[in-house]
């Protein structure tokens, strides 16, 4: 599981928007930029996805949908058409049951954290801390380093 975090300095400044006569909020990058990315063992990525889809599930996700569903959310809505949401409705619809569409969400949710990692990768000036982002050692690590 990839985190990235920004961390910089911004000045905002009121500017006149000269032809809708209004101030316009802007603002500017003053410091420089400096990009965590927090990196877990494959094994934790994949425990931590189970954990999270088995979670989704059990809060109501299904329910949760059959109502959107029954006040008018069309099927073609954008939140519908990405991870989780798109392999739920299939399953609403009979394409698989219950059980298989959990283990295709986490299969699918494992490939998108390796793609995010490859894109990251790519990332100059990137910091990579190998620990989880909620344990107090990784804030620790990334305070000093601030």
């Amino acid at each position: 599981m990839i985190l990235a975090r920004i961390i910089g300095t911004v000045v905002a400044t009121r500017k006149d928007d000269r032809l809708h006569g209004r101030k316009l909020l802007v603002a500017r990058l003053v410091d420089e930029v400096i990009a965590f990315a927090l990196r877990i063992p494959e094994e934790q990525t994949a425990e931590r996805v189970a954990r999270r889809v088995a979670a989704q599930f059990d809060e109501g996700l299904l329910d949760e949908m059959r109502g959107l569903l029954a006040r008018g959310v069309p099927e073609t809505a954008l939140p519908f058409t990405g991870l989780v949401y798109r392999q739920a409705l299939e399953h609403l619809h009979g394409v698989r049951d219950e059980a298989q569409t959990r283990e295709l969400i986490v299969r699918e949710n494992r490939k998108y954290s390796r793609r995010q990692l490859i894109w990251f990768r790519k990332e100059p000036n990137l910091r990579w801390i190998h620990a989880a982002g909620e344990r107090a050692e990784t804030q620790d690590e990334v305070a000093r380093l601030l």
